[in-house]
């Protein structure tokens, strides 16, 4: 059997495949009880899809190729029986939709197992089609399109795992068309399979009394396939939230905490708008604070605790940050990282670097030869001229400005040589 989710087909919406293989046989035997002969298909290697094809023509009878993805993991057999049976979830995603050539096509699933299926399996083949109509979307939709619009993308959503985006084109169809049934009872079903029996409940509540008013009759005939979800659904609340005789519905709800709405939304910082299981629209205003430097948001991912990337800054930059403006400058940078800078800058002749910063106070010389002979610096790069040493030493000894002679350097310390004249005379 093959269906199809939908009965209008849009370019640039998606398109969903149910491929259902099962035993001819199966439903007789249900309900006389009289055993079958289950029927096996199975290859050597590989799945045992290997064996069908879904071949595609459009109104001219002409062949076409359009890429359906299959989504069902299958093993290399398949036993077919009055319980057991064969399903397959195919796709088209809206991108290819968009590209195909509107009008009337025809789907036609082959099951042929009498090549490359194993010896003791079934021989024989089988096939079933389905005919669609693709059309362009209409620039207005009527509120019954809107809702079969976004039940076809929600059971595209659904088939690939996205269950946050199959509720929200379902909840996005129903701000279009509140009260269409379809589509209130396939939110009520998926927010069943997601554990959210109360928004089921109010839901299937909803369409109850949607079909009710359309019937005119307080037994809401038309419903009661609905009303039987419902009651399931029911049955899985606590005792004390059941209320036997409400056909469909719950004595209270108590909603989640904040934080474990928080933590159902992942959210560790910041604001969020969920609705909890009692179907009410809750705002939480934070979910947790972040530590410094780290921002809520600020490695770009919403309600998450981060910091952007880091820049580091030019050597000028680094420099002009720490006030320096001279010499070599080693320190963390604005990342963090410790950086050596050769030199932040060079003072003007005359101006100390002093601590990394030119120094405007101007240098004072000394006048003082401090006991030593010779071109002596004066403390602000400029030589005294200090005298010469006139004595004559033996071999080993040293000359002391004062013209004697000492065994050691260190016996020349205190003498003083002639005083420099006045004015001092430089020799460099």
């Amino acid at each position: 059997m093959v269906g199809i989710y939908g009965t209008e087909h849009y370019r640039g919406q998606p398109i969903v495949l149910e491929l259902t293989v099962f035993h001819p046989d199966a439903a007789s035997a249900r309900y006389s009880g009289e055993p079958l002969t289950p029927i096996s298909i199975a290859v050597p290697t590989g799945g045992w899809t290997q064996l069908m094809k879904l071949v595609i023509r459009n109104a001219q009878g002409e062949l076409q190729t359009w890429p359906f993805q299959v989504l069902t993991s299958v093993g290399s057999s398949l036993t077919l029986d009055a319980t057991n049976s064969g399903r397959l979830t195919l796709v088209l995603p809206p991108t290819d939709t968009a590209s195909l050539t509107p009008g009337q096509y025809s789907l036609r699933l082959w099951l042929d197992t009498r090549t490359g299926s194993t010896d003791a399996a079934w021989k024989g083949w089988a096939a079933k089609g389905v005919d669609i109509e693709l059309k362009d979307e209409p620039p207005v939709l009527t509120a019954a399109q809107h809702c079969e619009k976004g039940y076809v993308l929600s059971h595209f959503h659904q088939a690939k795992g996205q269950m946050t985006q199959a509720v929200s084109a379902l909840d996005a169809a129903l701000v279009q068309a509140p009260e269409e049934t379809r589509c209130l009872s396939s939110r009520a079903e998926l927010a069943r399979s997601m554990g959210q029996p109360y928004t089921a409940i109010d839901l299937y509540q909803r369409a109850i009394q949607k079909l009710s008013s359309v019937y005119d009759d307080e037994a809401g005939q038309g419903s009661s396939a609905i009303v039987s979800a419902c009651q399931s659904v029911m049955s899985t609340l606590p005792a004390t939230e059941r209320r036997p005789w409400i056909t469909c519905g719950y004595a209270s709800c108590t909603g989640e905490t904040d934080a474990e709405l928080c933590a159902q939304e992942g959210a560790e910082c910041g604001n969020v708008t969920r609705t909890d299981r009692c179907g009410r629209v809750r705002i939480i205003d934070a979910c947790g604070s972040c530590t410094q430097p780290e921002t809520c948001g600020g490695g770009g991912t919403a309600n998450t605790c981060g910091q952007p990337p880091c820049t580091p800054e030019s050597n000028t930059a680094f420099c002009s940050r720490l006030g320096k403006n001279c010499g070599a400058v080693t320190a963390p940078d604005n990342c963090g990282t410790t950086r050596s800078v050769v030199s932040c800058g060079v003072c003007a002749p005359g101006v100390l670097c002093t601590g990394n910063v030119c120094e405007a106070t101007a240098c004072v010389p000394t006048q003082s030869c401090g006991g030593q002979c010779g071109c002596v610096d004066d403390g602000c790069g400029n030589g005294l001229y200090c005298g010469s040493c006139t004595s004559t030493c033996a071999p080993g000894q040293y000359a002391c400005c004062d013209g004697s002679c000492a065994a050691t350097k260190n016996g020349c310390l205190g003498l003083e040589c002639n005083p420099p004249p006045s004015p001092p005379t430089y020799c460099w």
